[in-house]
Parts: C-alpha cells; sequence; structure tokens
C-alpha cells in the first residue's frame, strides 16, 4: 500500500491539474473513434512487451525480517523493481542474469525503519530544510513516517514530493488533527498549522465539538490526504465514537493522545481507536481532568507530583492494559521526547528527579504493556536533525522499558507498519513487499545500538550508499566499535 491514495486524489486536484489535462487529451485520442493511424498504434502497443524491471540480488546477509523471529544467516534478498520478488537461502537457485549482485556477507539485513510519530509542519522552517533533514533520516534508514499533525501547507508537498521511488525521502502517511479548544487554534502555532485557512478549518487541523458535521470532517481530511485521524483534546467520548466510527466507514485510520479529556483512555480503546501516544498519559485512566486547552509541555509540568506518586501497578491501569490487548489496541510511547536534552547546567539532583517522573512513569507503563501483550510502535514525537532520533528511542524501548532488542526493532518495522495500515507492502522482508531495506554492518538483534551501522539504504528497489558512517543523534549511544565486547546496555 502506497502512502494514501488520498493523497494521489488531492495531487490530482491541485498542482497536478496540467498533467490530469494532458491525460484527458491522451485519452480523447485513445478513444475518439477509428482514424488512420490508430489501428497501428494499437498494433504497436500489442507487439512491444513492457522491459522486465531491474533485479537487485543482496546475497549472504544475515536476515532479520521484522516479524520477530530470530536472525538468519546467508540468505538473499532478490527485489525486481520496487519490491521484493523472493527471499530464499544463499546458493539454493540461481540469480537473474540481469541482476546487480551485492554481497553482504558479514553484514545484516533489516526492514525499513519507520517513525511511527513526527511532525514535519508544526513550525517555520528555512526554504529546503525539511527536504535536508528527510534525506537525512532516510539515509539514516528510516524509510517511512507517520506525521501526526501540522500544517497542511507543509505537509501535503512534502508527502507529495515523497511519491516517487527515486523520492530521497521516507515515505510520507500524515493525521489530520481533530480536537477540541487548545494550542492548535491559537497564536503563532495556530495560525501556522492552518496554513492561511481561518483558524480550525484546515481539513488537517480540524476544531470539533457539539454540532460537528462528522461526516463531512471525516471526508475532507480523506481528501487532503490523510492516511488518519488524530484525536487530540477535549472531545467528548460521544463524539470519538462518532469520528471513529466515521473515519472506519470512510477508510482512515483512527489515532489518539492516550489522554483527551474529558474522555477516559479505556473510552478510547472502547471507540475503536487503534494507536494511542504517550506513554506518559496513562495518568489520565487515575487522575482528574486539567483545564482544557493546555499543550503537552504544560500538562507534564502539572503532573509531575502526581506522576511520582501514581503506581505503574496501579489494577486500574492492569484493567486498561488488559483491555488494550483484547481489542488489539497499540502503544506508541515517544519516550525520547520526554527526555530533556539540555537540562539547565544549574539544575539539582530533586529538579531532574522531578523532571524525569514522567519519563520514568512512561518507561514503567511501556515495560508493563509490552508484558502484557499489547503491541509496541516505535514514535519519536522529533524527527531529527543530521541523523534520526529514531536510533535514540529504540535504545530507550530497550534500557529503560524493557524490550529486547528483536522486539524493539519489531516495534519500527512489522508493529509500525500496522499502526500507518500498510502491513500489506512495508514492515517485514517477504516476496510482494514494497523493497525498503537496511543494510548494517553490525547485529542489531544482539545490541540495539546497531541499527547506527548503516552501510546502505534500499527505498524502492534503489540502492542508496552511505558516504561516511551515521553519527549517533542526541540521546543515542554510539554503537560499539569493531572489536569492542557487545552487550546491551
Amino acid at each position: 500500500m502506497m502512502p494514501s491514495p488520498a493523497l494521489r486524489r488531492a495531487a490530482l486536484a491541485s498542482e497536478l491539474l496540467p498533467v490530469l489535462t494532458g491525460l484527458a487529451v491522451l485519452a480523447i485520442i485513445a478513444f475518439a473513434g477509428p482514424g488512420p493511424e490508430r489501428p497501428r498504434v494499437a498494433a504497436a502497443a500489442e507487439a512491444a512487451a513492457p522491459a522486465p524491471a531491474p533485479a537487485l540480488a543482496l546475497t549472504n546477509a544475515t536476515l532479520i525480517d521484522g516479524t520477530g523471529r530470530a536472525p538468519r544467516p546467508r540468505m538473499t534478498v532478490l527485489v525486481r523493481g520496487s519490491r521484493i520478488a523472493d527471499v530464499f537461502p544463499a546458493g539454493r537457485q540461481p540469480l537473474p542474469a540481469d541482476a546487480q549482485v551485492v554481497d553482504l556477507t558479514g553484514r545484516y539485513l533489516i526492514p525499513g525503519l519507520i517513525d511511527a510519530h513526527v511532525h514535519l509542519g508544526t513550525r517555520p522552517r528555512p526554504a529546503g530544510m525539511m527536504q535536508q533533514i528527510l534525506r537525512a533520516a532516510l539515509l539514516s534508514g528510516v524509510t517511512a513516517v507517520r506525521d501526526m499533525g501540522g500544517s497542511a501547507a507543509v505537509v501535503t508537498p512534502l508527502a507529495r514530493a515523497a511519491l516517487p521511488d527515486t523520492a530521497m525521502s521516507p515515505r510520507i502517511y500524515y493525521a489530520a488533527v481533530l480536537s477540541g479548544p487548545g494550542r492548535w487554534f491559537t497564536g503563532e502555532f495556530g495560525a501556522h498549522a492552518a496554513g492561511g485557512l481561518p483558524l480550525g478549518e484546515s481539513p488537517l487541523v480540524r476544531r470539533v465539538g457539539t454540532g460537528t458535521a462528522v461526516r463531512q470532517v471525516v471526508a475532507e481530511a480523506r481528501a487532503a490526504g490523510a492516511t488518519g485521524i488524530k484525536i487530540y483534546d477535549a472531545v467528548d467520548a460521544a463524539l470519538v465514537r462518532a469520528l471513529v466510527a466515521e473515519a472506519r466507514r470512510q477508510g482512515l485510520r483512527s489515532w489518539s493522545h492516550l489522554a483527551v479529556q474529558p474522555t477516559r483512555p479505556g473510552e478510547l480503546v472502547a471507540a475503536g481507536v487503534e494507536v494511542v501516544s504517550h506513554g506518559d498519559q496513562f495518568r489520565a485512566e487515575l487522575t482528574t481532568t486539567l483545564p482544557a486547552g493546555l499543550g503537552d509541555s504544560a500538562r507534564r509540568a502539572l503532573r509531575q507530583d502526581e506522576y511520582r506518586r501514581m503506581s505503574p501497578d496501579d489494577p486500574a491501569l492492569a484493567a486498561l492494559l488488559a483491555q488494550m490487548k483484547a481489542a488489539g489496541t497499540m502503544l506508541d510511547p515517544t519516550l525520547f521526547v520526554m527526555l530533556p536534552l539540555e537540562p539547565p547546567a544549574d539544575t539539582t539532583r530533586a529538579a531532574m528527579d522531578q523532571l524525569l517522573s514522567a519519563f520514568r512513569f512512561a518507561a514503567a507503563m511501556t515495560r508493563r504493556a509490552a508484558r502484557a501483550g499489547v503491541p509496541i510502535v516505535a514514535g519519536t514525537d522529533a524527527i531529527g536533525g543530521s541523523s534520526a532520533n529514531l536510533h535514540a528511542e529504540l535504545q530507550l524501548l530497550v534500557d529503560s522499558a524493557g524490550l529486547t532488542p528483536l522486539q524493539a526493532l519489531t516495534a519500527a518495522t512489522r508493529n509500525a507498519a500496522l499502526a500507518l495500515g500498510a502491513q500489506d507492502s512495508l514492515g517485514v522482508v517477504a516476496p510482494g513487499m514494497l523493497a525498503d531495506l537496511v543494510i548494517l554492518r553490525a547485529d542489531p538483534s544482539r545490541d540495539i545500538r546497531n541499527t547506527q551501522t548503516v552501510e546502505a539504504v534500499v527505498r524502492a528497489g534503489h540502492l542508496h550508499r552511505r558516504s561516511a558512517p551515521l553519527r549517533p543523534g542526541p540521546l543515542a549511544q554510539p554503537a560499539p566499535q569493531p572489536g569492542a565486547r557487545k552487550e546491551n546496555r
């Protein structure tokens, strides 16, 4: 499944209008009735069989296929065009004569990584900067992202530019934010999100409440290319149920914050939300409602004392995790964004403990969710700069939330593809899937830091080699050097 069929409709309705016109002209020529040249054109088309797509054979790799199964040594992945044609033990069958053969002896092959929580268009950036960030993300091994809210004027062109197989960008799937009153509709942040439209009326950043025309709101999000809706805040349970049901009817995914006051997390799960975000927001199942309209940082500041008092072992949270497991609800914990990147130099130990209270609670809840059988999805809430932040998120899932390296890899591959609704094309290495792959120099199943040892990335069958080693981004520990003792931190 390529990013949102609706995105293609939106593109044809706007910037690609000249292309549409050209296609219409060709259609008129083709179907205008008998003419002196038409039989010869048709005969030529029938005689000219399409040339086979080029083949790429990645041989002798240790394959980690994204399903959670153990690594398989000496495997060949045969790519034909943009898709995986076959996967088999090296040497078991001959390679096509036209194949470009890449010997990956001593290398590790994994599915393209997916950052399932980014924001590409929430603030102004210098021209071209986001394109450079996306290029760096791709060369860091991130071949798809899920944008969780931003200006349509920014996100839609980026997603359109990422459609070609040769694009130097991850594939971009994106959400339409549906929220009650709050930060999306006030000040400079709200004005940027609106993209020149009246506040709250952008199809990708929509204010909802009593009297909302639910069918129209969802239809406009779909027409704007959204893959799913994201329920953000101040939406009551009845409206949540209506939005989720309508999104399902129109073929969109349903995503949400865990804390959507006055709606509790358990009500979101009961409504059928497929993915919930932010592990610290499990506290909403236990605590009272805060004033409406607060941003994430303000919420966390007000909740710091509560995080220290709450127990992740609370029976109400155990019941919520069991409910999520039964419903198949996925958790996108976004641990990375909860750690202070640059705390003030004079921060005391007590103050740092307070700053870390939300992170510690979120990490503990992620650990309990994984043990309860809730599928974990890897997302950063902050894509990164010259290197992708997803590598740090994977390390936090292992080091702080107790996932094994293979479980963390699954969170960024198969599970993330499920979150996007793209499981038929992305997330695992298998015949028929899109050929989005990452070649690593070291084994990430033994040490999750080795996801940083990116040697090359394959996107839609196109091989892109790195010219220099990946530099660790913020909070990401460097991968062990050759010859060093490997261990999970």
